[in-house]
């Protein structure tokens, strides 16, 4: 049994023989001049407590006979038989330092005076050393708890040797690396990848945090502003000019569609036949990629018809006109190609270096119109007419941009987002 403890200026490590008695470690010690226990602790020599120091040393446990009687002599190898002490550290100001070669290969380790000490601190499952683990992922040398620069809080270690994995996730994960590769070629064999996912999900290896009430006020208030903004436009639309309306709607959009990084105003494309095509908006996103925005002021009657031709309600000339535009710049996007992302990428202003903009099925977003006055019917048939071009782009009223912005306060106020 290994036992752990501080002891005044000195951290304790008390190994309790349970078979075969001392000698293999005295032995092991002076013929060898160190030796290794459960695959983590590395003493010599010299860090066998001696008979002065078990004397002066006040055991910092309810067990005040657990270091054994003292000896007649000084020998630090003459202590009785069912137990013998190392020093594994020394007090150094508020920390225990373990020297390199003791628990790790290349780090010391500083553990803070205040901690719990226990052997699971050091080794995990399967006497996996935990420190020398550790080391891997570090240049510097290793602290927990307190207050030092770049300490592991003690919490977060112990959570962290909680997430070691034991011998059942190691086997389900080294039989779903095999059988995802065998199974191709091999019929009947298990599925162990649903296996250890399945053994993850219960086991909760991640712990996420909910980053939900952190944001929500701010969310909240966000699309607050947003809904007071676009409710005020359209009740004073008559007070914009086109530029300016296009101005105000394009911060809307790109607020209510963050995926958007960039929106470049009058772009210039070239036709295959060299003439000149200017793009009103085109948006950009974070991987480059392109879309086309058509900003259009609200007038009424401009989306679909009062009357109907075959029992249809039929688009407006204003909306069908827009959609054609759309189809137009697409098609000449995509035949653009990769000279027109080269040309495009040299060309706009404000990418950051190496950003490439992207040509690669380039859609579409339309804004314009009211809904808020169409009838059953008509708003029936202006659904046929959106899905009719889902494929190629999206075509929003005003009124959808409200009640989108609405459904977003809902959401954010009422949480959680995710259902479990």
């Amino acid at each position: 049994m290994i036992k752990i403890h501080p002891a005044k200026n000195k951290l304790i490590l008390s190994y309790e023989y349970t078979d075969g008695g001392p000698g293999w470690v005295k032995e092991k010690l002076k013929e060898d001049g160190e030796f290794t226990l459960r695959r983590t602790f590395t003493f010599q020599a010299k860090d066998v407590l001696d008979e002065k120091e078990r004397e002066i040393i006040e055991i910092a446990s309810d067990d005040e006979d657990y270091l054994g009687e003292t000896a007649d002599d000084d020998d630090p190898f003459d202590q009785d038989d069912e137990s013998i002490s190392f020093v594994l550290g020394n007090l150094v100001g508020e920390y225990y330092q373990i020297e390199k070669g003791k628990v790790t290969y290349g780090h010391n380790v500083f553990l803070h005076k205040d901690i719990d000490f226990d052997v699971k601190l050091f080794v995990s499952h399967r006497n996996i050393s935990v420190f020398s683990k550790l080391e891997h992922f570090t240049k510097s040398d290793i602290y927990i708890g307190g207050d030092a620069e770049n300490t592991i809080p003690e919490i977060i270690m112990w959570d962290l040797i909680k997430k070691f994995p034991n011998t059942h996730q190691k086997n389900l994960y080294e039989g779903s690396v095999i059988t995802s590769i065998i199974r191709e070629y091999v019929d009947n064999i298990p599925d162990y990848r649903a296996k250890y996912e399945k053994y993850l999900n219960k086991r909760q290896t991640v712990k996420t945090s909910d980053l939900g009430p952190l944001l929500r006020d701010q969310e909240i208030h966000k699309f607050i502003l947003i809904l007071d903004k676009l409710e005020l436009m359209l009740k004073q639309q008559t007070g914009y000019s086109e530029l300016q309306w296009q101005e105000e709607i394009l911060t809307i959009i790109t607020l209510i569609y963050p995926k958007y990084v960039y929106a470049f105003k009058n772009v210039q494309l070239k036709r295959k036949d060299q003439t000149d095509l200017y793009v009103d908006i085109l948006l950009v996103d974070s991987g480059g990629y392109s879309d086309i925005l058509e900003i259009k002021k609200p007038f009424e009657s401009v989306i679909i018809t009062q009357a109907t031709y075959r029992d249809n309600h039929i688009p407006y000339r204003e909306l069908t006109g827009t959609v054609m535009q759309i189809e137009k710049y697409i098609y000449h996007l995509n035949r653009w190609g990769a000279d027109g992302e080269k040309i495009l990428t040299q060309k706009l202003s404000g990418l950051p270096q190496g950003f490439e903009v992207k040509l690669t099925n380039p859609g579409g977003l339309v804004i314009m119109g009211r809904d808020n006055n169409l009838s059953a019917d008509q708003k029936g048939d202006f659904e046929v007419v959106k899905r009719k071009y889902k494929n190629i782009m999206d075509i929003l009223t005003y009124d959808e941009l409200l009640r989108r912005l609405r459904f977003m306060i809902e959401m954010w106020t009422k949480k959680p987002l995710i259902e479990s």
